[in-house]
């Protein structure tokens, strides 16, 4: 199972879950960007469709998760102590 699919809506997300949710689409464009390029330089277009439909199945996941994770507030923990520290 994915490490996205992992969090669910009700619990609470920290910043490090957020970075990596927000990453995770991007990374699947530059590998899918790679395949292309694999292609273009001999790569046998089989083997390449089988990474592309993985990279496509990873993207699929990510950018809803994003979605969900993306309204919700990180947990801040850190930056919590920190304000409680300096207030």
């Amino acid at each position: 199972s994915s490490r996205l699919m992992d969090l669910d809506a009700s619990r609470p997300v920290d910043d490090l879950q957020i970075e990596t949710a927000r990453r995770k689409p991007a990374d699947c464009y530059r590998k899918l960007g790679r395949h292309r390029a694999a292609l273009e330089a001999g790569a046998a277009p089989t083997l390449v469709a089988q990474w592309s439909r993985e990279v496509q199945a990873e993207r699929a996941v990510a950018e809803p998760h994003l979605a969900m994770i993306g309204s919700q507030q990180p947990t801040g923990v850190r930056m919590g102590a920190s304000r409680s520290a300096t207030s």
